[in-house]
C-alpha cells in the first residue's frame, strides 16, 4: 500500500478555566480510531482509486484534583488515503463492510500515518493553550559516573 497523504477535517481543542482549584494531572489518554473507510477517486480526470480511511483522535488530560474534572480536550477528525491494487482494496473495504475489521497488515500502516500527523499537530495545538505535551518526550538525564 502507498501512502498518498493525510488531511484533518475538524480540529477541536479545549483547555478548562479552573482558577482558584489546587489541580493535579493525573493522566494523559490518547486513543485514534478508524471511524470508516471509503472507495474514491485520486482525482476528477483520472479513474485511479483510493481507500480513504477515516479516523478519530482524542486526548483526555483527566485529573485527580478536583476529582472527576478535565484540565482540557484536544479532538481532531482526519482521513488518511492509500492507494493499492484494486483486488487488495476490494477486500479491505468488503471486509470494512461486513463486520468493521481491518487485517492488522493495512490497520497498522493506517494508523501509524494517522499518529504521525496528529502527534505533531496536537502537542503544537497543546503549547498554544498551556496544556502539557499529549505524548511523553524525550528527557535528558545526566549520565552516571562509576
Amino acid at each position: 500500500m502507498n501512502l498518498l497523504g493525510v488531511t484533518l477535517r475538524e480540529i477541536h481543542l479545549v483547555r478548562e478555566d479552573l482558577s482558584g482549584s489546587e489541580v493535579q494531572l493525573k493522566n494523559v489518554q490518547n486513543n485514534v480510531n478508524i471511524t470508516d473507510i471509503n472507495l474514491r477517486g485520486i482525482s476528477p480526470n483520472s479513474s485511479d482509486k483510493a481507500l480513504v480511511f477515516s479516523f478519530e483522535y482524542k486526548t483526555d488530560y483527566d485529573l485527580s484534583k478536583p476529582k472527576g474534572k478535565s484540565l482540557g480536550k484536544i479532538h481532531f477528525l482526519g482521513e488518511v488515503a492509500f492507494s493499492d491494487k484494486k483486488k487488495a482494496m476490494d477486500k479491505v473495504l468488503k471486509s470494512w463492510k461486513k463486520d468493521k475489521k481491518i487485517d492488522d497488515d493495512v490497520l497498522f500502516p493506517v494508523l501509524q500515518a494517522a499518529l504521525n500527523f496528529v502527534n505533531i499537530e496536537a502537542i503544537y495545538l497543546a503549547r498554544k493553550v498551556l496544556l502539557p505535551s499529549p505524548i511523553r518526550l524525550p528527557q535528558v538525564k545526566p549520565q552516571k559516573s562509576d
